[in-house]
């Protein structure tokens, strides 16, 4: 049986500062595709907390989709916990960097001066294209075979 969890990451959803709409599209968009999901957890952009919630959550389900903390703002840290706790190295994909670069280029937006953390990835991760934001998104699979979606 295919167990799920999605875990949001923000300190704005915890503060009611923002509604969790992420989480919705994705509960909804993966029960049309026959993936229930078992579990729901809201962490704020801690390393800590967002840590022991990833080690959790890897550990009762089989697939684990992640949604936030993958922006351009300094308090993002999802690759670096997804790093540690997979003890996967972060690797800076040039190829990457450039596409995000020319992404804002294309926008009329000037870069942040963080530009580079958004082209780091754990190393093995497969990089799923994002057509709304800039960051891609990423797929990695553990050791136990378990499915990370960030």
């Amino acid at each position: 049986m295919i167990v799920l969890e999605i875990l949001t990451i923000g300190g704005e959803i915890l503060s009611g500062r923002t509604n969790d709409t992420n989480f919705l599209y994705l509960a909804r968009g993966l029960r049309a595709r026959g993936l229930e999901c078992r579990w729901h957890t809201v962490v704020g952009d801690d390393r800590e907390t967002l840590s022991a919630a990833l080690v959790e959550a890897l550990a009762r389900a089989s697939i684990v989709v992640t949604t936030g903390g993958l922006g351009a703002t300094p308090d993002d840290v999802t690759r670096k916990v997804i790093s540690t706790a997979l003890r996967r190295q972060l690797v800076l994909r040039e190829d990457l960097l450039e596409r995000i670069a020319e992404r804002y280029a294309r926008a009329g937006r000037s870069a942040p001066p963080n530009l580079q953390a958004q082209a780091l990835v754990p190393f093995g991760a497969e990089l799923i294209e994002n057509e709304v934001g800039v960051a891609p998104g990423l797929r990695l699979q553990t050791e136990e075979g378990r499915l990370l979606y960030a």
